[in-house]
């Protein structure tokens, strides 16, 4: 192997090239590295979405042959119970009372806007309570449990049935009756999609549900 001599100078030449060839080389291969990781990630996001929208497919189709299966049964039920009309939901069991299906609608609070407008007199109300003595602001944190809102923003209907009792047993209340009747006037419950729920016996005899919802899986 032949030997090379070099000066100082050119040693330092040479490091300094071979560093910056390094450096190319380096930043080069991250490029790469990123366009790999870019095509990979893309790939699998188009692959995974794919299937997610076959399974998504599949348990839409499942969802309606449960309803399509269940349908005689449903009809049977209704004719011999007389409950067609007044059920959000309907459990099916297997003779073993091992499995069960529930499928049904809920029923979604909502109010038109003459509510808020009532709710807004019940709170004018309640200000003149919080003014008065302890029993007053008793009364005035009953209120507000009453008048309370969810996460939405919309009252709440039991709450408002509460409030009628309260206010038909509580003659301090008379001022706002006909505000309740307007909350209660202005009612419109609107029903969600339909929902099924599939339920299994574990070996202590407790109800497990089987998970639809990839997040429970």
């Amino acid at each position: 192997m032949e030997t090379v001599q070099m000066s100082a100078e050119e040693r330092k030449e040479y490091e300094a090239y071979k560093a910056a060839k390094a450096e190319r080389e380096a930043k080069e291969k991250a490029k790469q590295d990123k366009r790999t990781l870019k095509e990979m990630t893309s790939e699998s996001v188009e692959s995974l979405m794919e299937q997610g929208r076959q399974l998504s497919a599949r348990i839409k189709e499942f969802k309606r042959e449960v309803y399509r299966t269940l349908a005689a049964a449903k009809e049977l039920k209704n004719a011999l119970y007389g409950q067609a009309s007044r059920n959000k939901s309907d459990t099916y069991t297997n003779l073993g009372n091992t499995m069960r299906i529930t499928t049904g609608q809920y029923e979604l609070d909502s109010f038109d806007d003459t509510a808020n407008i009532a709710a807004g007199k019940i709170e004018e109300f309640m200000a003149t309570l919080a003014k008065d003595g302890e029993d007053s602001q008793t009364l005035y944190s009953l209120l507000q449990d009453f008048v309370s809102r969810d996460k939405n923003g919309n009252l709440r209907a039991a709450n408002i049935l509460k409030l009628r009792k309260k206010v038909d047993e509580n003659p301090r209340l008379e001022p706002i009756r006909e505000y309740v009747q307007m909350i209660e006037e202005a009612w419109q419950p609107v029903k969600s999609k339909t929902y099924i729920r599939l339920e299994e016996r574990t070996e202590t005899g407790a109800w497990k549900a089987v998970p639809l919802n990839a997040t429970e899986v």
